[in-house]
């Protein structure tokens, strides 16, 4: 998840960052 900055976490994205 290199690729999704931390910040798109619930703004953009799913929550998949925070695992």
């Amino acid at each position: 998840y290199d690729d999704i900055p931390v910040e798109a976490t619930g703004n953009n994205c799913p929550p998949h960052i925070e695992s």
